[in-house]
C-alpha cells in the first residue's frame, strides 16, 4: 500500500528529513509526502511532484483514502531522545528501517538562486573588501518581551552575545542578519556596530545567499542545516539542545561550540512537559567572553583559505550615499533595512 509521509514543525526538521525521503523514493518505494513547506524544501528535488500542501483542495479523497498515514516524528524515537542518533539518521530509521542512508541534506538551487544570493554577497565584498558571514542568532522559539528576546528552549544566541560577536569580527567579516526577528539593539545602532540587515528575505534566496558567502554562524536552528548542506564552513552554538542530536559535529567543515556541555538537560518535545528541562536550558547559549573568542577563532579557521578581492577603484571613489546591498531594479525582497548602508560597514573597524 502507498505511504503517506506527513511531515510537522520547523523548517529544519523538514530538511533533515530530505535525504530519507530520497533514498525511499531512489529504492522505488510508493509514497507521498504532506508537508506546509513544499515550495521551500522540495522545490528542485524529484519529491516536490509527489508533496502535497495539508490544504491541498480533495487531498483525502484523491491521495489518501487508499494510503496508509505515517506521521513521521524522530523526537518519539527511542535512539534520539538518548543521543545515538542524529535528525537526518532518526528520519532514516522512520522512513527506511535504518540509518544507513547519505547523510547529506540535498539541497538544489537554480541558476537564478544562485545568481540572485551571489549578486548580494558580491556587492558587500566590493564595497567593503571583507569576507562575508550570514549569521543566524535566533531560533523558532525567540519571543519579544518588552526591549528583551527571549527563547525558554536555549537555543538562541543572546543579543548580548550578537552585538559582542559582530564587534569582534567587524576587522575581517561583514555579517548578514538572517532571522525573521526584528532585531532591536536597544542603545546601540545597526551602522555601529556593522550588521547587514536586509528586509523581505524568503528562504530560497537566504540559500542562494549562504551558498555565495564565506562562511555561517548560527545557533540550532534551519540555517545551519542549509550551511551544512550547501558545504558552507559553518559554527554552530548549541546550549539546551544536544549536538549529537541536531547540528552536525563530525563535519569537517562544521566546528561546534557547545556552550551548554555538561550542563543541559534533554527536552522531552513533543513527549512530555519540558518545563523543568526548559528552566535549565534557558540560559545555555549565554557566552563569556573566552567563548565568543572560540567562535571567532573557529570562523577564521574555517575561512581561511578566502581570499577576498580588493576594493575596485571605482567604488572606493564613488559617492555610496544612495547605495543599496543588491543591484537596482530587482524584487522588493532586495530592499536593505533602513539605517543600513554598505558605507557604513566598510573601513571601520
Amino acid at each position: 500500500m502507498k505511504k503517506a509521509y506527513f511531515i510537522n514543525g520547523g523548517m529544519g526538521r523538514c530538511f533533515c528529513a530530505l535525504p530519507a525521503l530520497q533514498r525511499a523514493y531512489e529504492n522505488g518505494e510508493d509514497f507521498i509526502i504532506v508537508c506546509d513547506r513544499k515550495e521551500d524544501v522540495f522545490l528542485g528535488t524529484p519529491l516536490y511532484d509527489r508533496t502535497y500542501m495539508t490544504a491541498h483542495a480533495n487531498l483525502f479523497k484523491e491521495h489518501l483514502l487508499d494510503a496508509e498515514i505515517v506521521e513521521l516524528e524522530p523526537y518519539h524515537l527511542n535512539s534520539y531522545y538518548n543521543q545515538k542518533c542524529s535528525l537526518i539518521e532518526a528520519f532514516d530509521i522512520l522512513i527506511n528501517g535504518d540509518s544507513k542512508g547519505n547523510r547529506k541534506i540535498p539541497i538544489s538551487l537554480s541558476f537564478t538562486e544562485q545568481a540572485r544570493g551571489a549578486s548580494v554577497v558580491k556587492e558587500i565584498r566590493a564595497k567593503t573588501g571583507k569576507k562575508v558571514v550570514v549569521i543566524q542568532p535566533f531560533g523558532q522559539g525567540i519571543q519579544q518581551e518588552g526591549n528583551t528576546l527571549l527563547d525558554s528552549s536555549g537555543r538562541s544566541i543572546s543579543l548580548k552575545n550578537l552585538i559582542s560577536l559582530v564587534k569582534k569580527l567587524k576587522k575581517n567579516y561583514v555579517c548578514v542578519y538572517m532571522g525573521q526577528a526584528p532585531l532591536n539593539l536597544n542603545d546601540e545602532s545597526i551602522d555601529d556596530i556593522g550588521i547587514a540587515v536586509l528586509e523581505n528575505i524568503d528562504i530560497r534566496l537566504w540559500m542562494g545567499i549562504i551558498s555565495a558567502a564565506d562562511g555561517f554562524i548560527g545557533c540550532d536552528s534551519v540555517g545551519q542545516h542549509l550551511a551544512y548542506g550547501l558545504g558552507k564552513p559553518s559554527v554552530v552554538i548549541t546550549g539546551g539542545t544536544f549536538p549529537i542530536n541536531t547540528t552536525y559535529p563530525d563535519t569537517k567543515d562544521v566546528k561546534v561550540i557547545d556552550i551548554g556541555d555538561g550542563k543541559r538537560q534533554y527536552s522531552s518535545i513533543r513527549i512530555g512537559d519540558t518545563r523543568s528541562a526548559d528552566r535549565n536550558n534557558e540560559s545555555l547559549t549565554i557566552m563569556n567572553p573566552q567563548q565568543e573568542d572560540l567562535v571567532v577563532k573557529a570562523l577564521n579557521v574555517l575561512t581561511a583559505s578566502v581570499v577576498v578581492p580588493p576594493i575596485p577603484k571605482e567604488i572606493t571613489k564613488a559617492d555610496t550615499t544612495t547605495s543599496s546591498c543588491c543591484p537596482p531594479k530587482e524584487p522588493k525582497s532586495f530592499k536593505k533595512k533602513k539605517g543600513f548602508d554598505l558605507k557604513d560597514v566598510s573601513a571601520k573597524g
